[in-house]
């Protein structure tokens, strides 16, 4: 149900802006981090993202990304713990020029996490995997290179039942279309 109510209210945010303006593509690759929290656990996992997005207006964007998280190793009451994941998310982005080259924006939407987590103890190893989805949200800036590229910085949040996913991103975005 939340998975719906999430897609709904993206869609209806979009709507109006689609039939006013042409659009266009982007796409991007980047890195960042990633601070996992839970149950004791908490470490900096690094981070591999690719995105792509359709610009609706110079204001309004829709925006889907695949994040890929790096093993990060801990100590969970003496016990050696490996994390690792994928993150997936959809997003409405809402951007404000600064001038000819700045801009600043503000994403809200739905992440969906699937993660894996390994403890070593008396020789014997458990695998757990975990999948939530929850609310995602994240405020950037970015630094327009030449009219077609672009350099985005973020932080961001993933709010997950058992803790947060904090998350800093730095991404090189190159933008389809005419100019």
């Amino acid at each position: 149900m939340k998975k719906t109510t999430t897609l709904l209210a993206i869609a209806a945010i979009s709507v109006p802006v689609t039939a006013a303006e042409k659009g266009t593509f982007y796409a991007a690759l980047g890195g960042g981090a990633y601070q996992v929290e839970f149950s004791g656990f908490d470490e900096t996992v690094p981070s591999a993202t690719i995105l792509g997005g359709y610009n609706l207006s110079e204001r309004f964007a829709v925006e889907g990304a695949y994040t890929r998280l790096f093993d990060a190793e801990g100590l969970v009451e003496d016990t050696g713990v490996e994390v690792s994941g994928n993150v997936w998310e959809l997003s409405t982005k809402m951007s404000v020029p600064i001038g000819t080259r700045f801009i600043s924006y503000g994403r809200l939407g739905w992440s969906y996490l699937d993660s894996t987590a390994v403890t070593v103890g008396n020789d014997l190893a458990e695998r757990a995997n975990g999948y939530d989805d929850a609310f995602s949200w994240a405020i950037g800036a970015g630094y327009k290179i030449q009219p077609r590229w672009s350099l985005n910085g973020e932080y961001g949040q993933m709010q997950i039942g058992g803790g947060d996913l904090d998350r800093l991103t730095l991404n090189l975005n190159y933008e389809f279309g005419s100019h």
